[in-house]
């Protein structure tokens, strides 16, 4: 559900689109960024937003101006408005299909949803992926990943752990598996804070 924001810049224009908080969800950054499109039988509109605030139980999206204002004049049911169809566009929250992708300008980092069969290529020193939002549900008890293209020679590998304060998970192991040697890497345990190596083998 949609309607236009009640804060009237003039007669019959408003400075926003708000919707129920369970259709949007919170845009943590680049607010700036998302477009809203409505269309009609004979023309799309497209109006930019300047900032995203929560009013009750609505997410506001504020439009940028004088545009957002512009876009609600034309006449003859061609101007933006509140009612029918929105689609909204470039926010990282949006991404939950296949195909989809997001870029953030501030990060200057570019999120992809990979489609089956793909892969992340092209690898090189420093390069990293970064997963937001995974839903462990109750609980995982074991991570597993396929490599599509082999790597050797003696490299160090880097895990690195974020997340809230206090105790995230234990670490067993991993493995990399194929070529000529199946190798088990370090068993890890906590100690004061600090992961301490006991062996490995090979």
């Amino acid at each position: 559900m949609h309607s236009l924001f009640d804060n009237c810049i003039m007669q019959h224009i408003r400075d926003g689109v708000q919707y129920n908080t369970t259709d949007v969800p919170v845009i943590a950054s680049n607010k700036d960024d998302l477009e809203i499109v409505n269309g009609t039988t004979w023309n799309e509109n497209i109006v930019c937003t300047r900032d995203v605030i929560t009013s009750g139980s609505y997410r506001v999206l504020l439009l940028q101006q004088p545009y957002g204002a512009i876009a609600q004049t034309p006449g003859w049911g061609a101007a933006f408005r509140a009612s029918g169809t929105h689609t909204i566009y470039n926010a990282f929250e949006f991404l939950n299909s296949p195909g989809q992708f997001y870029f953030d300008k501030t990060a200057k980092t570019l999120y992809y949803y990979i489609r089956p069969g793909k892969n992340i290529g092209y690898i090189e020193n420093g390069d990293y992926a970064v997963y937001n939002n995974i839903n462990f549900g109750a609980g995982a008890s074991s991570f597993q990943a396929r490599v599509a293209s082999g790597a050797s020679g003696m490299h160090n590998v880097y895990l690195k752990f974020t997340g809230g304060s206090g105790y995230l998970f234990n670490l067993n192991w991993f493995q990399f598996t194929g070529g000529s040697a199946t190798l088990t890497a370090v068993y890890p345990v906590w100690d004061t804070g600090d992961i301490k190596e006991r062996g490995n083998k090979k």
